[in-house]
């Protein structure tokens, strides 16, 4: 990248309008925008770079906002943002916002209507125009259950506290990695069947027999409940719904049990899918996080207390 191009990176974090933004040149200072401009707080940002991840917030901030007033269902949002400046005066040319949109329900139509709505409210944007050339590309995908995060022994892979650490939370990654005596790298997980798997499910010998067996989910397998399973089951308070979601899974499907799944760990004011030790919401504080700690809570209090004497 050459010293007259700036890229940055804005990704929706939860269901409030609250975002985090990295710097291609600075991928290790992850910055929270959240109505706020960013300030940088002295981590080696150059000026045009913060100017660059505000102006990505706030056109992003509008968008958002749109599109749920429309009524559509935003599963993910994410903008690259590449600018390239002139240097007399010192200021941005052009603006490239490539937008990539996951929702069930959107369509061209309403994000087209949505960036046009956006460019007349963002004030940033009103600022910037005759002055700054600003380019937009987007990118639609539909949002479905994945079977890449449901987990062969029917954990929920996007309610495990790793898993939300690697893709939402850096600093909780790193107190799990302490925790846990591992690397970052170690502790980075992307659900049960990815390659980017934390050193544990790594080793994990049900993912292993279901693949030798040919088969999904180890409800499908003869031998279940094998001694494996029930011993996994047996050890932690996450691990407790188990038989409940391999039998769901079995009478509607992993897609079906996977949304059903997705309600159960969501807050039920922001929406963010709560681990089963975040007693209280991660994002908002409302207690319980999730009907699911709500009906176990003293079963994962009683191991969060077991964990802490020993």
């Amino acid at each position: 990248m050459s010293n007259n191009q700036l890229e940055v990176d804005v990704k929706l974090i939860n269901q409030k309008v609250q975002f985090t933004g990295v710097s291609k040149s600075n991928v290790d200072n992850p910055i929270t925008l959240d109505y706020l401009p960013p300030l940088g707080d002295g981590q080696g940002f150059r000026g045009l770079e913060l100017f660059l991840m505000s102006f990505t917030g706030c056109v992003s901030t509008a968008m958002v906002y749109l599109l749920r007033k429309k009524g559509k269902t935003i599963s993910n949002f994410e903008v690259n943002a590449k600018g390239v400046r002139r240097e007399q005066p010192l200021s941005i040319q052009t603006i490239l916002l490539e937008i990539t949109l996951e929702s069930k329900d959107t369509v061209d139509t309403d994000l087209q209507s949505v960036i046009k709505q956006a460019e007349e409210l963002s004030p940033v944007w009103l600022m910037l125009k005759n002055n700054v050339e600003v380019i937009t590309e987007y990118t639609i995908t539909r949002s479905e259950p994945t079977k890449m995060t449901s987990a062969v022994c029917g954990l929920f892979c996007p309610s495990c506290t790793l898993f939300i650490a690697t893709k939402e939370e850096p600093e909780r990654l790193k107190r799990l990695a302490v925790n846990l005596n591992q690397t970052l790298e170690e502790s980075h997980c992307e659900g049960c069947r990815s390659k980017n798997k934390t050193t544990y499910c790594q080793n994990c010998k049900m993912i292993e027999c279901t693949r030798q067996k040919g088969i999904e989910f180890c409800g499908e397998c003869e031998e279940y409940p094998c001694e494996e399973i029930k011993t996994f089951q047996a050890l932690k308070p996450h691990r407790l719904d188990l038989w409940q979601s391999q039998q769901r899974i079995k009478e509607v499907g992993y897609k079906q049990w996977y949304e059903e799944m997705a309600e159960h760990y969501s807050c039920p004011e922001c929406q963010a899918i709560n681990s089963a030790y975040d007693i209280v919401c991660r994002k908002c504080g409302n207690t319980p996080s999730c009907s699911y700690v709500e009906i176990n809570k003293e079963a994962i209090l009683n191991h969060i207390s077991s964990v802490k004497k020993s």
